[in-house]
């Protein structure tokens, strides 16, 4: 009895340490899509601070995956209220989570 409960407790101990230790890797596609998911809410924050009105789309990104983030370079379509619209590269790096976007 004292065996088998040593050996349930090893083995769920084990199990859970390789649980939590394996991270699921996001394919291309999903990066890309949270890449640009994390540039639009940067960019929807920096525009409430900013008395100019605009829309905007990021068409694409380009990315490098490095150690601690992602080297970026999105092509973005702005489209402002006065009927103009252009189209542009931002650059930047953002964190492996998502969370910290700095741009060049």
């Amino acid at each position: 009895m004292r065996i088998s409960s040593i050996f349930l407790f090893t083995a769920s101990t084990s199990l859970l340490t390789i649980a939590i230790g394996c991270k699921r890797r996001l394919s291309p596609a999903e990066i890309k899509d949270n890449l640009e998911k994390a540039m639009t809410a940067h960019l929807m924050k920096e525009q409430l601070r900013d008395s100019t009105h605009f829309r905007f789309k990021i068409e694409d990104v380009a990315y490098f995956d490095g150690k601690e983030y992602y080297d970026c370079e999105f092509k973005v379509h702005l489209f402002r209220e006065e009927g103009g619209d252009t189209t542009g590269i931002i650059k930047g790096t953002v964190s492996k989570d998502f969370a910290v976007i700095n741009k060049k």
